[in-house]
């Protein structure tokens, strides 16, 4: 270790101090009461970014300056994505930190068996599948991560765009059950990214700067630094705005209940007498959501979906015509309409294409 990193490893009170002052840190105390308590281990999955290092502090403030504590136990998880260079030093400067609050640190490091570019998509998902192994672990029960209202504004932004349903619009979920036992919250989606920047400043903990984050030549990218710059100068705090919206839309649709009797999501066939009565947006959008909650099944890919594609599917269900007519949805599979039913099959180049997706 660097003597730069072992001289961070020094009384880390001012930076517990300043988070335990910062009005983020009553944000996440409201958020864990709200969502229900965190019993046992959480752990914090930490990039060593300013939102994910933000976090750190701001449950760790919690945990050592709030009584009772609003957390029982934390660790430091950390995945290493081994793609860039400098992706040694930066796990190295996590582990400082955590060595500096007294946390236990652990991390995966990546391993990739082929020479293929890496894919933003397969980059996720094999993080989340080393959280989860580590979580697995030492049995944590939850898994606290560091997005924030702007992710959760360019999630939407681009969901609109491509065109998305109630759900899309709901955005990053707060609370999302990762697997039996454990859970993912993501208590920050109302606090916005400069918050997070200026608490960082105040508590003078180095932070990871990923130039990935820069890019301006990807979709997200687009939409972080001209899209929503641009909204801002025309409404400002439109940011924040989209992020309640996106709250208030996953609230609404947690909530919601159907007009009329629909089949299950876990259905793969459906009657399509059920359908009579509804109309064209509400078909589209029930098969689409039923679909997206069948395992396996990646959201991202259903986002994908042109609208006028589900719109066409309602159409051939709705309508009184008896020939069988199929409807294909790269990486998802095939919709055949016939005459007494609406069936749904994942052929073996969506499976293959699926299974190598985040959900």
């Amino acid at each position: 270790m660097s003597d730069e990193l072992v001289a961070e490893a020094s009384d880390p009170g001012p930076a517990v101090l300043a988070a335990s002052r910062s009005p983020l840190a009553a944000m996440l105390e409201r958020v864990i009461t709200r969502v229900g308590p965190c019993p046992g281990i959480s752990m914090v999955a930490v990039s060593g970014g300013p939102d994910s290092t933000a976090l750190l502090l701001l449950a760790h403030a919690l945990m050592t300056r709030r009584t009772p504590p609003v957390f029982e136990r934390l660790i430091v998880g950390h995945v290493d994505h081994a793609i860039r260079p400098e992706s040694d030093s930066e796990a190295m400067q996590v582990r400082a930190l955590a060595d500096r609050l007294g946390v236990e640190f652990m991390m995966e490091r990546l391993v990739w068996h082929d020479d293929s570019s890496i894919s933003s998509a397969r980059a996720r998902e094999a993080r989340w599948s080393a959280l989860q192994r580590i979580a697995e672990a030492r049995g944590v029960g939850t898994i606290l991560c560091g997005h924030h209202a702007d992710d959760q504004a360019e999630t939407v932004v681009l969901r609109l765009a491509r065109g998305t349903g109630l759900k899309g619009i709901a955005g990053i979920p707060e609370v999302r059950e990762l697997d039996e036992g454990i859970r993912i919250i993501r208590p920050l989606l109302q606090a916005r990214r400069q918050d997070l920047l200026d608490l960082i400043e105040a508590s003078g903990v180095p932070v990871v700067n990923d130039p990935t984050n820069q890019r301006s030549d990807v979709a997200r990218g687009v939409v972080r630094h001209e899209v929503l710059p641009r909204l801002e100068g025309i409404h400002p705090g439109a940011t924040a705005r989209i992020a309640a919206t996106a709250e208030e839309a996953g609230s609404a649709a947690h909530a919601s209940s159907d007009a009329g009797p629909w089949p299950g999501p876990e259905s793969i066939r459906w009657r399509r007498q059920a359908f009579k009565g509804h109309d064209e947006t509400a078909v589209a959008g029930k098969i689409r959501e039923s679909i997206r909650a069948l395992s396996g099944i990646s959201v991202g890919t259903v986002e994908a979906v042109p609208r006028s594609t589900w719109a066409a599917i309602a159409r051939a269900v709705l309508d009184d015509q008896v020939r069988p007519r199929t409807f294909s949805l790269p990486g998802i599979g095939r919709i055949r309409v016939e005459v007494r039913s609406v069936q749904w099959d994942l052929d073996e180049e969506s499976a293959d294409e699926s299974s190598t997706l985040s959900s």
